[in-house]
């Protein structure tokens, strides 16, 4: 009889084994699936945060062709405007290398024929935004939530696609005014892993700043 119990009791503890490895097994993509969806969403969440912080910055600057040109940015900055940026618990990323894959779809300087060359991301030709960094920053330097406390955000500015001048560092310059007062802003967001967003939109000043276009896109190559 002992021996008997013993098998049985192995018998149990086997099955309840096997049962517990199977909803492990079961729960485990689930889970997973979850981490990621609140990753995707807290990065998003991160990245319009840095679109509000960019309206708010930008309608304090009078000249929006100093912004176009890169010779003023925002105060939400961690230092010059190039070099690696280390993110928390990813990969370093290189603020220059990005700017110019943005601008150009090339990782080292632009050229003049590359900054014009029409593409499905870039169709406007001469008018094609010439990407300026404007804010780039630990989220968690401004916002201090427990959601933002790993996110690193950028934001470039550049001239809409509305405008008609040939000239990407001059607001609303031809003779039309067509697109005055309106630049393109591109926010962009960094954390734990491969996770990342980004989100573009259109900014444009009459009373007061308001955002439009609002449109998530595909995140810069790094």
């Amino acid at each position: 009889m002992k021996g008997f119990a013993l098998v049985l009791a192995l018998l149990v503890l086997s099955v309840c084994s096997a049962f517990a490895a199977t909803l492990m097994l079961v729960t485990l993509p689930e889970r997973l699936a979850a981490g990621s969806y609140r990753d995707s969403v807290a990065a998003l969440n991160a990245a319009d945060a840095a679109i509000e912080l960019a309206a708010r910055e930008m309608g304090s600057i009078a000249d929006w062709n100093t912004v176009l040109s890169g010779t003023t940015r925002s105060r939400l900055v961690d230092g010059a405007p190039s070099g690696l940026r280390a993110i928390a618990r990813g990969e370093d990323i290189d603020l220059a290398k990005i700017t110019n894959e943005l601008t150009c779809g090339s990782a080292t300087v632009c050229s003049d024929a590359r900054l014009r060359l029409r593409t499905a991301e870039r169709p406007w030709g001469s008018n094609n935004p010439r990407w300026r960094l404007f804010i780039y920053t630990p989220l968690a330097a401004v916002k201090a939530t427990p959601e933002f406390s790993d996110r690193y955000v950028v934001v470039w500015v550049g001239d809409d696609g509305s405008e008609s001048d040939g000239n990407p560092l001059v607001d609303g310059g031809a003779p039309s005014g067509a697109g005055a007062a309106i630049v393109r802003v591109r926010a962009e967001s960094f954390g734990p892993g491969p996770t990342r967003r980004a989100i573009e939109a259109e900014l444009v000043r009459r009373d007061s700043i308001r955002v439009q276009s609002w449109r998530t896109v595909s995140p810069a190559v790094p």
